[in-house]
């Protein structure tokens, strides 16, 4: 049975939190989509902007934090071996031994953001998609594009 424009849309704009949508694993799909009570958001990126989980140990922590941050000679830390990602932790104040996801976005002014939490840096994903993408309201769509994203948010977590 087809669903009608004005269901679709009744359905759509029914949505309580915007939501990110995917088919398939997320970090495999180069276009983040945001569907929301008003409408539609959509943003093509060269990667996701979320990965991990990544850890740092006792002893990188401490081979870190002897090491003369303030020293513009980068020579010292190529000295050791210690990722940018365990430098980048280390900066954010993460803790040793301790799985933490990494949300960086070119967009963001600020460098990446570290939490253990998943859900947290998605729903920081969402804001600042939203904040940069015009949406695209359920009433301005033609029914192909209506009808596309209806069945996006099938994959939405309920």
């Amino acid at each position: 049975m087809k669903v009608t424009r004005k269901k679709m849309i009744e359905e759509l704009k029914s949505i309580e939190e915007p939501t990110l949508v995917h088919d398939g694993d997320l970090r495999d799909d180069s276009i983040l989509r945001i569907i929301s009570s008003e409408g539609a958001y959509r943003l093509e990126v060269d990667e996701f902007p979320i990965d991990g989980p990544f850890e740092i140990s006792d002893d990188e922590f401490n081979e870190i934090s002897k090491l003369d941050l303030e020293d513009d000679d980068a020579s010292e830390f190529y000295d050791y071996d210690i990722t940018e990602n365990q430098m980048e932790m280390f900066e954010a104040g993460c803790d040793p031994g301790v799985p933490y996801f990494r949300y960086q976005m070119n967009v963001r002014e600020e460098g990446p953001v570290f939490n253990e939490d998943r859900d947290e840096l998605e729903a920081m994903l969402i804001d600042d998609v939203i904040d940069i993408v015009e949406c695209n309201t359920w009433e301005d769509m033609s029914d192909t594009e209506l009808e596309e994203w209806y069945n996006w948010h099938l994959f939405a977590d309920k």
